[in-house]
């Protein structure tokens, strides 16, 4: 039996206390200071209040001033929180990782530095790390689709773990496999981050789909428009894979088409997608859903530098990832919603 360190107690991150105690590993779920009200009706009620579930026998809730407690002894340490809190991480992490300890990555997003080079959360998380530790501590990163609540209720799916270090991510898939929860491993952690931060922008692109008309009175939908940007996103994906140095072919697997669909199917994402479509300009929609993080929103502003850049050194022509280029001008510029269809399904 392992001792996982669950800290952010969001949706994912709670809900992967489900498969880990069903294999009997000992589970802490620390609350970051904002989830102070979660963690009290865990306590209270053994009730995650925004899963709906009573939580497993083996999940101890901390409040985050007892963090150094629950550490104490962790196997396992399990980043569950949202992309704005990967910097608080590191720093809670920094001064707290032990040698021979395992890290796991479920926050997604990217960041792009100043000559285009694509940062992944995982290695911002370990960059924080005493250099002492650093070499002994590689983390692993998970992606694909998995819905939380889905998840907590033991519904079937398959999900992807990479590390640059194939034991860890062997030994972490192994703390997590049950008969539903069925991860694959990859030593390309470059593949898996990009091709699920990337899920979450051109999702926003499948969400203004549906929102650009309602079914009419026949019944006619925009599956066909929906479909058709789920189609070139996924391109797109292949091509920023290729570009950057990873395997395009995990555009068409889970990290890629497999996590685009199921986020696609609902959540925060969809709705900006469809109030973007529906005609609300970004700063509308933002202010419409003030409050709610956007994960997709920092991808695309990061996105926005990176196609600026990778074009003023030549990597890249003014037309390459069309679809993407759309979503930076509606988000970054304010533009309206203008699909350019006829640069579709070309070289990118």
């Amino acid at each position: 039996m392992a001792k996982v360190v669950i800290i952010g107690a969001g949706l994912m991150g709670s809900a992967m206390s489900w498969p880990l105690s069903g294999n009997g590993h000992e589970v802490c779920l620390v609350g970051t200071h904002l989830d102070d009200e979660v963690i009290d009706r865990c306590k209270s009620q053994r009730l995650h209040p925004r899963l709906n579930r009573e939580l497993p026998g083996t999940v101890i809730p901390f409040f985050f001033h007892d963090v150094d407690q629950a550490l104490d002894g962790a196997d396992l340490i399990i980043s569950g929180v949202s992309s704005p809190g990967v910097d608080w991480i590191a720093e809670v992490l920094s001064g707290r990782i032990r040698a021979g300890q395992q890290i796991l990555s479920i926050t997604k997003g990217i960041r792009i530095d100043d000559r285009g080079k694509v940062r992944l959360f995982p290695d911002i998380i370990a960059e924080s790390f005493p250099l002492n530790v650093r070499n002994t501590v590689i983390p692993v990163a998970v992606g694909g689709p998995c819905i939380a609540g889905e998840l907590a209720a033991g519904r079937q799916t398959c999900v992807m773990f990479g590390s640059r270090d194939i034991e860890a991510a062997r030994s972490s898939a192994r703390l997590l496999s049950t008969s539903y929860y069925h991860p694959r491993i990859t030593e390309d952690l470059l593949s898996v981050e990009l091709g699920v931060a990337m899920k979450n922008a051109y999702t926003v692109a499948v969400g203004i789909a549906y929102g650009m008309h309602a079914p009419d009175a026949a019944g006619a939908n925009t599956h066909n428009t929906a479909a058709a940007l789920f189609a070139q996103g996924c391109h797109e994906i292949g091509g920023l894979l290729r570009l950057t140095g990873g395997d395009e072919r995990m555009a068409s697997a889970l990290p890629g088409a497999g996590d685009l669909y199921v986020t696609s199917a609902a959540g925060r994402t969809m709705t900006l997608g469809k109030m973007l479509g529906g005609g609300k300009t970004y700063a509308q929609a933002e202010a419409a859903l003030r409050g709610v993080t956007l994960e997709s929103v920092q991808i695309i502003r990061e996105m926005g530098k990176a196609l600026s850049i990778w074009e003023s050194e030549g990597s890249i022509r003014s037309r390459s990832f069309p679809l993407l280029r759309m979503l930076v001008d509606i988000v970054v510029n304010g533009g309206k919603v203008e699909i350019p269809f006829e640069d579709f399904y070309k070289d990118v």
